[in-house]
Protein backbone atom coordinates (compact mmCIF):
# COMPACT_ATOMS: atom_id res chain seq x y z
CA UNK A 1 0.00 0.00 0.00
CA UNK A 2 3.06 2.19 1.03
CA UNK A 3 5.00 2.21 -2.64
CA UNK A 4 0.95 2.73 -4.07
CA UNK A 5 0.81 5.66 -2.55
CA UNK A 6 3.87 6.89 -3.32
CA UNK A 7 4.11 5.93 -6.98
CA UNK A 8 0.80 7.71 -6.95
CA UNK A 9 2.01 11.05 -5.63
CA UNK A 10 4.88 10.78 -8.29
CA UNK A 11 2.79 10.49 -11.23
CA UNK A 12 0.62 13.68 -9.60
CA UNK A 13 3.28 15.72 -9.38
CA UNK A 14 5.53 14.46 -12.64
CA UNK A 15 2.58 15.30 -15.02
CA UNK A 16 2.49 18.32 -14.38
CA UNK A 17 5.50 19.81 -12.12
CA UNK A 18 4.63 23.44 -13.57
CA UNK A 19 2.22 23.55 -10.78
CA UNK A 20 2.75 20.30 -8.26
CA UNK A 21 5.65 19.84 -5.84
CA UNK A 22 5.83 18.20 -2.92
CA UNK A 23 4.97 20.96 -0.82
CA UNK A 24 2.05 22.02 -3.71
CA UNK A 25 -0.59 19.13 -4.47
CA UNK A 26 -3.64 22.14 -4.43
CA UNK A 27 -5.16 21.73 -7.78
CA UNK A 28 -8.19 23.44 -9.47
CA UNK A 29 -8.47 20.15 -12.27
CA UNK A 30 -11.92 18.49 -11.80
CA UNK A 31 -10.97 15.29 -12.19
CA UNK A 32 -8.09 15.81 -9.43
CA UNK A 33 -10.31 16.88 -7.45
CA UNK A 34 -12.56 13.99 -7.48
CA UNK A 35 -9.59 11.69 -7.33
CA UNK A 36 -8.60 13.13 -4.16
CA UNK A 37 -11.92 13.46 -2.60
CA UNK A 38 -12.34 10.17 -3.12
CA UNK A 39 -9.33 9.07 -1.36
CA UNK A 40 -9.50 11.74 1.51
CA UNK A 41 -12.82 12.29 1.44
CA UNK A 42 -12.99 13.43 5.40
CA UNK A 43 -13.10 16.99 4.71
CA UNK A 44 -16.11 16.82 2.23
CA UNK A 45 -18.24 14.86 4.28
CA UNK A 46 -17.44 17.41 7.62
CA UNK A 47 -18.39 20.70 5.17
CA UNK A 48 -21.42 18.11 3.98
CA UNK A 49 -22.09 17.31 7.94
CA UNK A 50 -22.74 20.95 8.73
CA UNK A 51 -24.17 22.44 5.74
CA UNK A 52 -21.30 24.16 4.14
CA UNK A 53 -21.63 23.28 0.58
CA UNK A 54 -24.46 24.35 -1.93
CA UNK A 55 -25.87 27.41 0.20
CA UNK A 56 -28.50 29.42 -0.72
CA UNK A 57 -27.42 33.67 -0.25
CA UNK A 58 -30.43 35.13 -1.33
CA UNK A 59 -32.34 33.10 1.07
CA UNK A 60 -30.30 33.62 4.07
CA UNK A 61 -30.01 37.34 3.38
CA UNK A 62 -33.89 37.65 3.05
CA UNK A 63 -34.41 35.22 6.20
CA UNK A 64 -31.45 37.66 8.16
CA UNK A 65 -33.50 41.19 6.58
CA UNK A 66 -37.58 39.79 8.09
CA UNK A 67 -36.18 38.81 11.57
CA UNK A 68 -37.82 40.64 14.02
CA UNK A 69 -36.08 43.82 14.89
CA UNK A 70 -32.48 43.63 16.72
CA UNK A 71 -30.91 46.28 18.50
CA UNK A 72 -28.72 47.01 15.97
CA UNK A 73 -28.65 50.79 14.20
CA UNK A 74 -29.41 50.84 10.51
CA UNK A 75 -25.88 51.46 9.66
CA UNK A 76 -24.87 48.39 11.47
CA UNK A 77 -27.40 46.24 10.31
CA UNK A 78 -26.14 47.48 6.48
CA UNK A 79 -22.86 46.37 7.48
CA UNK A 80 -24.09 42.80 8.47
CA UNK A 81 -25.87 42.38 5.15
CA UNK A 82 -22.81 43.64 3.23
CA UNK A 83 -20.49 41.06 5.11
CA UNK A 84 -22.69 38.11 4.42
CA UNK A 85 -23.63 38.95 1.10
CA UNK A 86 -19.49 39.31 0.40
CA UNK A 87 -18.80 36.07 2.84
CA UNK A 88 -20.79 33.80 0.69
CA UNK A 89 -19.52 35.71 -2.76
CA UNK A 90 -15.93 35.17 -2.25
CA UNK A 91 -15.57 33.60 1.12
CA UNK A 92 -14.51 36.79 3.01
CA UNK A 93 -15.96 39.47 4.51
CA UNK A 94 -13.92 42.98 4.71
CA UNK A 95 -16.06 45.41 6.85
CA UNK A 96 -13.96 48.74 7.31
CA UNK A 97 -13.94 49.93 10.72
CA UNK A 98 -16.68 48.12 12.31
CA UNK A 99 -15.85 49.02 15.68
CA UNK A 100 -14.83 52.19 16.93
CA UNK A 101 -11.40 53.88 17.21
CA UNK A 102 -12.41 54.70 20.97
CA UNK A 103 -13.55 50.91 21.51
CA UNK A 104 -10.43 49.72 19.89
CA UNK A 105 -7.96 52.00 22.06
CA UNK A 106 -9.77 51.32 24.99
CA UNK A 107 -8.55 47.50 24.29
CA UNK A 108 -5.04 48.54 23.26
CA UNK A 109 -4.71 50.92 26.52
CA UNK A 110 -5.90 47.62 28.79
CA UNK A 111 -3.11 45.20 26.94
CA UNK A 112 -0.35 48.13 26.77
CA UNK A 113 2.18 45.65 27.95
CA UNK A 114 1.65 42.76 26.11
CA UNK A 115 1.94 44.31 22.66
CA UNK A 116 4.89 45.99 23.71
CA UNK A 117 6.35 42.78 24.64
CA UNK A 118 5.08 41.23 21.02
CA UNK A 119 6.82 44.36 19.14
CA UNK A 120 10.22 45.17 21.20
CA UNK A 121 10.58 41.52 19.40
CA UNK A 122 12.45 42.25 16.39
CA UNK A 123 14.59 39.57 14.65
CA UNK A 124 16.25 39.72 11.33
CA UNK A 125 13.70 37.30 9.53
CA UNK A 126 9.72 37.91 9.04
CA UNK A 127 8.64 36.09 12.35
CA UNK A 128 4.81 35.59 13.48
CA UNK A 129 3.97 36.01 17.26
CA UNK A 130 0.87 35.67 19.25
CA UNK A 131 -0.06 35.97 22.94
CA UNK A 132 -3.17 34.20 24.73
CA UNK A 133 -4.95 37.19 26.88
CA UNK A 134 -6.82 37.72 29.98
CA UNK A 135 -10.65 37.88 30.17
CA UNK A 136 -11.80 41.38 30.35
CA UNK A 137 -15.13 43.66 29.44
CA UNK A 138 -12.80 45.33 27.13
CA UNK A 139 -11.53 41.71 25.09
CA UNK A 140 -15.44 40.61 25.30
CA UNK A 141 -16.96 43.40 23.61
CA UNK A 142 -15.04 43.01 20.39
CA UNK A 143 -14.57 39.24 20.74
CA UNK A 144 -18.15 38.41 21.64
CA UNK A 145 -19.73 41.21 19.34
CA UNK A 146 -23.34 40.65 19.10
CA UNK A 147 -23.52 41.90 15.47
CA UNK A 148 -20.22 39.71 13.91
CA UNK A 149 -22.23 36.64 16.21
CA UNK A 150 -25.04 37.21 14.09
CA UNK A 151 -23.19 37.79 10.89
CA UNK A 152 -21.78 33.56 11.28
CA UNK A 153 -24.82 32.02 12.94
CA UNK A 154 -26.60 33.56 9.78
CA UNK A 155 -23.74 32.70 7.56
CA UNK A 156 -23.42 29.20 9.13
CA UNK A 157 -27.12 27.78 9.75
CA UNK A 158 -26.13 27.08 13.40
CA UNK A 159 -24.78 27.87 16.18
CA UNK A 160 -21.59 29.08 16.40
CA UNK A 161 -19.00 28.34 19.51
CA UNK A 162 -15.53 29.81 20.19
CA UNK A 163 -13.64 27.12 19.01
CA UNK A 164 -10.31 28.64 20.66
CA UNK A 165 -8.79 31.55 22.93
CA UNK A 166 -8.89 34.97 21.54
CA UNK A 167 -4.98 35.85 20.97
CA UNK A 168 -3.06 39.10 19.70
CA UNK A 169 -0.87 38.24 16.90
CA UNK A 170 1.89 40.31 15.58
CA UNK A 171 3.92 39.88 11.94
CA UNK A 172 6.40 41.67 11.74
CA UNK A 173 8.55 42.04 8.42
CA UNK A 174 12.20 43.30 8.52
CA UNK A 175 13.18 45.94 6.19
CA UNK A 176 16.26 43.62 4.46
CA UNK A 177 16.28 41.07 1.65
CA UNK A 178 14.45 38.03 2.92
CA UNK A 179 13.42 35.08 0.90
CA UNK A 180 9.90 35.02 0.18
CA UNK A 181 9.89 31.47 -0.96
CA UNK A 182 10.31 29.86 2.71
CA UNK A 183 7.68 29.77 5.53
CA UNK A 184 8.52 31.73 8.65
CA UNK A 185 7.65 30.90 11.78
CA UNK A 186 3.79 30.29 12.39
CA UNK A 187 2.88 32.44 9.23
CA UNK A 188 1.27 30.89 6.52
CA UNK A 189 2.52 32.65 3.74
CA UNK A 190 1.87 30.05 0.83
CA UNK A 191 -1.35 29.80 -0.32
CA UNK A 192 -3.61 27.43 1.92
CA UNK A 193 -6.91 26.44 3.49
CA UNK A 194 -7.64 26.46 7.34
CA UNK A 195 -9.88 23.74 8.99
CA UNK A 196 -13.22 22.18 6.84
CA UNK A 197 -16.03 24.35 8.95
CA UNK A 198 -13.57 26.94 10.92
CA UNK A 199 -14.23 30.74 10.37
CA UNK A 200 -11.97 33.18 11.56
CA UNK A 201 -12.36 36.89 12.57
CA UNK A 202 -9.11 39.34 12.38
CA UNK A 203 -9.91 42.86 14.17
CA UNK A 204 -7.04 44.98 12.92
CA UNK A 205 -5.48 46.93 15.77
CA UNK A 206 -3.21 49.46 13.90
CA UNK A 207 -3.89 50.56 10.42
CA UNK A 208 -3.29 48.37 7.52
CA UNK A 209 -2.42 49.83 4.02
CA UNK A 210 -2.35 48.32 0.36
CA UNK A 211 1.24 47.95 0.90
CA UNK A 212 1.65 46.25 4.34
CA UNK A 213 1.78 42.68 5.08
CA UNK A 214 -1.92 41.61 4.50
CA UNK A 215 -3.62 38.76 4.32
CA UNK A 216 -4.83 37.80 0.52
CA UNK A 217 -7.94 35.69 -0.42
CA UNK A 218 -8.43 34.07 -3.77
CA UNK A 219 -12.23 34.90 -4.22
CA UNK A 220 -14.62 32.21 -4.67
CA UNK A 221 -12.65 29.55 -3.87
CA UNK A 222 -14.68 28.53 -1.23
CA UNK A 223 -17.13 27.13 -2.98
CA UNK A 224 -14.29 24.00 -4.82
CA UNK A 225 -14.31 20.67 -2.98
CA UNK A 226 -10.63 21.90 -1.80
CA UNK A 227 -8.64 19.18 0.47
CA UNK A 228 -6.33 20.76 3.49
CA UNK A 229 -2.98 20.96 1.25
CA UNK A 230 -1.06 24.06 0.01
CA UNK A 231 -1.14 25.64 -3.42
CA UNK A 232 1.40 26.89 -5.76
CA UNK A 233 1.83 30.68 -7.53
CA UNK A 234 1.05 28.93 -10.58
CA UNK A 235 -1.74 26.59 -9.73
CA UNK A 236 -3.61 29.77 -8.52
CA UNK A 237 -2.54 31.90 -11.28
CA UNK A 238 -4.83 29.90 -13.72
CA UNK A 239 -7.65 31.03 -11.68
CA UNK A 240 -6.76 34.49 -13.31
CA UNK A 241 -9.18 36.03 -10.36
CA UNK A 242 -7.85 39.21 -8.71
CA UNK A 243 -7.01 38.38 -5.09
CA UNK A 244 -8.61 40.37 -2.07
CA UNK A 245 -6.52 42.13 0.21
CA UNK A 246 -7.48 42.11 3.82
CA UNK A 247 -6.79 46.01 4.79
CA UNK A 248 -8.29 48.85 6.45
CA UNK A 249 -7.70 51.06 9.73
CA UNK A 250 -7.61 50.14 12.62
CA UNK A 251 -11.48 49.01 13.53
CA UNK A 252 -12.00 47.13 10.41
CA UNK A 253 -12.73 43.48 11.00
CA UNK A 254 -12.27 40.47 8.36
CA UNK A 255 -14.11 37.12 8.45
CA UNK A 256 -12.77 34.47 6.40
CA UNK A 257 -14.32 30.93 5.52
CA UNK A 258 -11.70 27.85 6.33
CA UNK A 259 -12.96 26.37 2.95
CA UNK A 260 -11.46 30.23 0.89
CA UNK A 261 -7.82 29.87 -0.54
CA UNK A 262 -5.09 32.17 1.15
CA UNK A 263 -1.88 33.33 2.53
CA UNK A 264 -0.20 35.98 4.58
CA UNK A 265 1.47 38.20 2.50
CA UNK A 266 4.86 39.72 3.97
CA UNK A 267 5.52 42.91 3.21
CA UNK A 268 9.50 44.22 3.59
CA UNK A 269 9.59 46.68 6.72
CA UNK A 270 5.88 46.40 7.85
CA UNK A 271 3.99 44.94 10.01
CA UNK A 272 0.42 43.57 11.29
CA UNK A 273 -1.13 43.94 14.87
CA UNK A 274 -4.81 42.12 15.31
CA UNK A 275 -6.78 40.10 17.50
CA UNK A 276 -7.11 37.01 16.12
CA UNK A 277 -10.84 34.64 16.86
CA UNK A 278 -11.80 31.44 15.90
CA UNK A 279 -15.81 30.27 15.61
CA UNK A 280 -16.83 26.61 14.80
CA UNK A 281 -20.09 25.10 14.79
CA UNK A 282 -19.35 22.40 16.76
CA UNK A 283 -16.08 20.31 15.47
CA UNK A 284 -12.31 20.82 15.91
CA UNK A 285 -12.75 22.87 19.35
CA UNK A 286 -9.33 23.47 20.77
CA UNK A 287 -9.93 22.72 24.96
CA UNK A 288 -7.05 23.77 26.55
CA UNK A 289 -6.04 24.04 30.04
CA UNK A 290 -3.10 26.00 30.43
CA UNK A 291 -4.85 28.46 28.27
CA UNK A 292 -8.11 28.29 30.30
CA UNK A 293 -5.80 29.13 33.29
CA UNK A 294 -4.30 31.80 31.99
CA UNK A 295 -7.86 33.63 30.00
CA UNK A 296 -8.96 33.62 33.63
CA UNK A 297 -5.72 34.85 35.68
CA UNK A 298 -7.06 38.23 35.88
CA UNK A 299 -10.18 36.94 38.33
CA UNK A 300 -12.42 37.48 35.12
CA UNK A 301 -16.18 35.82 36.09
CA UNK A 302 -17.82 33.82 33.74
CA UNK A 303 -20.81 33.73 35.08
CA UNK A 304 -20.91 37.70 34.41
CA UNK A 305 -21.86 36.55 30.66
CA UNK A 306 -25.60 36.17 29.48
CA UNK A 307 -26.63 32.67 29.20
CA UNK A 308 -26.59 32.72 25.60
CA UNK A 309 -22.65 33.83 25.94
CA UNK A 310 -21.90 31.62 28.06
CA UNK A 311 -23.54 29.08 25.93
CA UNK A 312 -21.32 29.86 23.10
CA UNK A 313 -18.03 29.48 25.29
CA UNK A 314 -18.60 26.01 26.31
CA UNK A 315 -16.52 24.25 24.65
CA UNK A 316 -13.49 26.24 25.61
CA UNK A 317 -14.44 26.70 29.75
CA UNK A 318 -16.87 23.49 29.91
CA UNK A 319 -19.62 24.45 32.50
CA UNK A 320 -19.36 22.35 35.66
CA UNK A 321 -22.07 19.80 35.97
CA UNK A 322 -23.82 17.89 39.06
CA UNK A 323 -22.52 14.73 37.70
CA UNK A 324 -19.01 15.54 36.44
CA UNK A 325 -17.51 13.99 33.79
CA UNK A 326 -16.52 10.85 32.86
CA UNK A 327 -12.95 9.81 30.83
CA UNK A 328 -13.77 8.11 28.08
CA UNK A 329 -9.96 6.79 26.20
CA UNK A 330 -8.71 9.94 25.07
CA UNK A 331 -11.67 12.40 25.87
CA UNK A 332 -13.88 13.35 28.48
CA UNK A 333 -18.05 13.00 28.38
CA UNK A 334 -20.91 13.77 30.46
CA UNK A 335 -21.65 11.58 33.12
CA UNK A 336 -25.23 10.36 32.13
CA UNK A 337 -25.73 8.01 35.26
CA UNK A 338 -28.79 9.30 37.53
CA UNK A 339 -27.86 7.32 40.37
CA UNK A 340 -24.90 7.69 43.50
Amino acid sequence: MKKLKELFWKFYINTDKSRYDDKHIGTFSFWRLFILNLLKPGRLIKRFQYNQVFKNKNKILEKYKNKKKNNFSDEKNKKILKGLSDLFENGVAVIPEYFSSKQIDNFLNQNKQTIESLKNYKPDIPSYNSNNLSLSDELNSLWLDDGALTLLTSYIGNSVYARNYPEISYTYVPNTEFNKNSNFKRASDTWHVDHAVLFVIHILLDDVNENDTCMEVVPGTQRIFNLGVNWSKNAIKDLNKKNIKCIGKKGTIHIHSGNVIHRLNPIKGSQRLALHLEFSPGPNILLDSAKISKSLNGGYNLNNLTEEKREILKGIFPKKLFKGYDIKGDSIQPNKFKGI
